[in-house]
């Protein structure tokens, strides 16, 4: 764990002259290893990514890096928004949404798997999160497309429906 520490700070450190000279954040992922079956990778521990982010930001001397929540891997390991998203907090900037059967990482559109949206929404909603909900439903979206490209685009504008009503859920 301590090379991939050490790796991991040389790496994002390594950026810090770039993002010093532009309004670019760079976003840590909570990442999920496979040993037959999901285990916590970097980023997991929401508390423990937000001072690793601290600390990159003071480094930085600015906020250059901030957190992206896949809720998919979230929900592999077991873990429950209402803990994971207030204490990543103003960290918090971007979002990979989709659903899967808390056994695999499976991309799937949101209500079409195993995760509590309705915790999901709230601590968004906790947190006063305002930034883009990013949908990550590609392998669903790509085995109706083909079948269908009319199912398609009827796919897609629910998964484009269900972002508009989260988004009035948070507010």
């Amino acid at each position: 764990q301590a090379d991939i520490d050490r790796m991991n700070d040389h790496m994002y450190e390594s950026l810090i002259p770039v993002l010093q000279r532009t309004n670019v954040t760079v976003c840590l992922e909570n990442i999920f290893s496979w040993k037959e079956t999901a285990v916590e990778g970097h980023c997991q521990n929401a508390k423990e990514a937000s001072r690793y982010i601290e600390r990159l930001n003071e480094k930085a001397g600015k906020e250059a890096f901030g957190f992206c929540l896949d809720t998919g891997h979230a929900n592999l390991l077991r873990k429950d928004f209402m803990a994971v998203i207030p204490e990543l907090g103003a960290h918090l900037k971007a979002l990979h949404i989709h659903d899967n059967d808390g056994n695999f990482d499976r991309h799937l559109a949101p209500f079409t798997g195993t995760i509590d949206w309705f915790r999901f929404i709230m601590g968004l909603r906790e947190i006063g999160y305002s930034h883009d909900l990013s949908f990550e439903t590609f392998a669903q979206v790509e085995r109706v497309k083909e079948f269908s490209e009319e199912l398609e685009n009827s796919w897609l504008k629910l998964i484009f429906e269900i972002g508009k009503t989260f988004r009035k859920l948070i507010e």
